[in-house]
C-alpha cells in the first residue's frame, strides 16, 4: 500500500469540503453534547451517555476513514506499467494511456484531476479530494456509511428539540423560510444538506459495490463484466474481514486483488448449491 506525501487537497472546492468535514464536523459535535443533548436528556443519564459515546463513534469514523482516502495512493505502480510498456511479463489484457503514455492495468482509468491512472478507478471524490480506487474503496464506503448515520441521528436530535421549544407553527415556518439566525438553525440546515448529499452518495455506490462495478463500467453498459457474487464482490472493496471494517478505519482486512489482474465473469454468478 502506497502513501501520498502531501494528502491535502488541491483544489478550492474541495479544500472547502474537507475544512467543512475536517473541522466544523467536530465544532457541531461538541456543540451538540454541551447544549442540544442537555436539553433533551439529562446529563449522565443513559440516554445521554449512550449518544455521546455514539457520537464520537461516528465522528471518530468519519474523520478516519475521511483521512484514509486521502492518504492512501491508489494509483498505478510507474514500475509495473514501464514493466508492461516494455513487454515484460503477460500484460495482454493492458491498455495503453495517452497522458501518461504508458500501459495501464483492466479496470483503471485516467484522472485529469489527479493526473495519473488509477487502480479500479470508481470516480474523484470531492470529499477528499482524491479518486476513490482499489486501495481506498473500502474507506469510501465506511466514511459514506458513517456520515449518513451521524446527519441522520443529527437531524433527528434538531428536529426533536425545534419541535420541543418552539412548537409546531415555529417548526414548519422555521424549514419554510430557512431561517439561520441561530446555531440551532444553522447546523440544524447543514445537517439536512449533509443528510442528502451522504445519502445519495451512498444510494448510489453501494449498490454498484455490491454487483461488482464502478462508475466507468457502468456507463459503459459493463455491469456483469466483473461480477463475482455479492460476497466476493464485498470483499474486492472490503477485504477478508468485511464484517468488522466498519468498526474502526485501522481494522486490517486484505483485498483477495492487487488491483492490476482480473478474471472477467461474463455470466451470471452461480451460488454454492449449483
Amino acid at each position: 500500500m502506497k502513501f501520498r506525501c502531501n494528502p491535502l487537497p488541491r483544489r478550492p472546492e474541495e479544500r472547502l469540503t474537507f475544512l467543512l468535514l475536517g473541522l466544523l464536523l467536530p465544532i457541531v459535535f461538541i456543540y451538540e453534547i454541551l447544549y442540544l443533548l442537555p436539553e433533551i436528556h439529562e446529563q449522565g443519564s443513559f440516554a445521554y451517555v449512550l449518544n455521546v459515546l455514539m457520537g464520537i463513534f461516528l465522528v471518530v469514523n468519519i474523520e478516519g476513514n475521511l483521512i484514509a482516502c486521502m492518504i492512501i495512493d491508489t494509483s498505478v505502480d510507474p514500475k509495473r506499467a514501464k514493466e508492461a510498456t516494455n513487454g515484460n511479463g503477460d500484460f495482454k489484457d493492458w491498455k495503453f494511456c495517452n497522458q501518461c503514455n504508458q500501459l495501464a492495468p483492466p479496470r483503471s482509468w485516467h484522472c485529469k484531476l489527479c493526473g495519473v491512472c488509477i487502480l479500479r478507478r470508481d470516480h474523484h471524490c470531492m470529499f477528499s479530494g482524491y479518486c476513490v480506487g482499489h486501495q481506498n474503496h473500502r474507506y469510501f464506503i465506511c466514511f459514506l456509511f458513517h456520515l449518513t448515520l451521524a446527519a441522520l441521528h443529527s437531524t433527528v436530535y434538531y428536529s426533536i428539540y425545534m419541535w420541543r421549544i418552539y412548537g409546531f407553527k415555529s417548526f414548519v415556518y422555521a424549514i419554510k423560510r430557512n431561517m439561520m439566525i441561530s446555531c440551532v438553525n444553522l447546523f440544524y440546515s447543514l445537517n439536512i444538506v449533509l443528510l442528502i448529499l451522504a445519502f445519495g452518495a451512498l444510494a448510489v455506490y453501494l449498490p454498484m459495490m455490491m454487483t461488482g462495478e464502478v462508475s466507468g463500467e457502468h456507463k459503459k453498459g459493463q455491469q456483469k463484466k466483473y461480477n463475482f457474487g455479492l460476497n466476493g464482490n464485498l470483499k474486492t472493496v472490503l477485504g477478508q474481514r468485511m464484517h468488522v471494517v466498519w468498526l474502526f478505519p485501522t481494522i486490517e482486512s486484505k483485498l483477495p486483488k492487487d488491483g492490476y489482474t482480473w478474471n472477467e465473469q461474463t455470466e451470471e454468478p452461480q451460488s454454492q448449491n449449483n
